[in-house]
C-alpha cells in the first residue's frame, strides 16, 4: 500500500477538521526536528482522504499497586506486553534476557479480561487441546487456567467447533 510516506512518528496532531465539502482531513501537527544541532518544533498542516489516529493508549504498563498475598508470592508475575506464549514467558525487567518458564502441574491466574487476556487464555486453551489429542510437541502441563475479573463478562469462544481453525468473528 505504500503507506511509509504518510506515516508520522513522535508527531503530536493537534487539530483534525472534516471537511465536508470535498470529503477530506485538514490535519494540524506538531513535531521536533533536529536543525542546525538544536532542535526545533515544527507545525504543519496537510489534507488527507482519511485519517488512522493511533494513540497509544495501552502502551504503558498498567499493573495494579497491590493484591493481596502479592508480597509473599513465589511465582512469576508478567505483564502481557512481555507474554510470547504459554510456555516461555519473559519478565517484566525492562531489557531483561531472564527468561521464566511456567513449571508444570501448576496454577496459571490471568487478571483482566481485554484482547491482551482473551488471547493468552485462548493460547492455554489450545495448548490444553493438544494435549488431550495427545500431541504434546511444544506444550507444558497445567493445574487449572483461572480468570481474576472485577466483574463478570461473557465471554464466546474464538473457535466454536473443536477442529475449526476459523475465528467466530
Amino acid at each position: 500500500f505504500n503507506l511509509e510516506s504518510f506515516i508520522h512518528l513522535n508527531t503530536t496532531d493537534l487539530f483534525v477538521d472534516y471537511k465536508e465539502e470535498d470529503n477530506t482531513f485538514k490535519v494540524v501537527k506538531q513535531y521536533r526536528t533536529l536543525k542546525n544541532g538544536k532542535w526545533v518544533i515544527l507545525r504543519d498542516t496537510e489534507t488527507f482522504d482519511s485519517v488512522f489516529v493511533a494513540t497509544g493508549m495501552f502502551w504503558s504498563l498498567n499493573l495494579p499497586n497491590y493484591i493481596k498475598g502479592m508480597e509473599t508470592f513465589k511465582g512469576p508475575f508478567i505483564h502481557s506486553q512481555f507474554y510470547r506464549n504459554p510456555v516461555r514467558l519473559l519478565t517484566c525487567e525492562e531489557h531483561s534476557e531472564e527468561q521464566i518458564f511456567v513449571d508444570e502441574g501448576k496454577t496459571v491466574i490471568i487478571v483482566g479480561i481485554g484482547n491482551s487476556a482473551l488471547d493468552i487464555a485462548t493460547d492455554f486453551i489450545r495448548m490444553k487441546r493438544d494435549q488431550l489429542n495427545n500431541d504434546e510437541s511444544n506444550s507444558i502441563k497445567i493445574k487449572e487456567l483461572i480468570f481474576s475479573v472485577r466483574k463478570g463478562s461473557m465471554m464466546i469462544p474464538l473457535e466454536l467447533e473443536e477442529k475449526s481453525d476459523k475465528p467466530y468473528d
